[in-house]
């Protein structure tokens, strides 16, 4: 078993907090080292769409899908 002071663990969440302001890079944190790869997907193909304008504004899309709200 891996005892560690909590003193420790708190000097890492600090300096982990500290780094993530830094605007100029997305941070993704992972159980294990692995990153949750789909989600991953889904946002640069999000991005992809808006960049290429395949998107709908909040009033267009509620109007589409209006016949499922009712």
């Amino acid at each position: 078993m891996k005892v560690e002071k909590v003193d420790t663990l708190k000097s890492y969440a600090a300096r982990f907090l500290s780094e993530l302001h830094s605007p100029k890079d997305a941070t993704v944190i992972s159980e294990h080292g692995n990153c949750q790869v789909q989600i991953l997907t889904g946002i640069a193909k999000g991005e992809a769409d808006i960049n290429a304008g395949r998107c709908f504004t909040d009033r267009e899309a509620r109007d589409k899908l209006k016949i499922w709200f009712e």
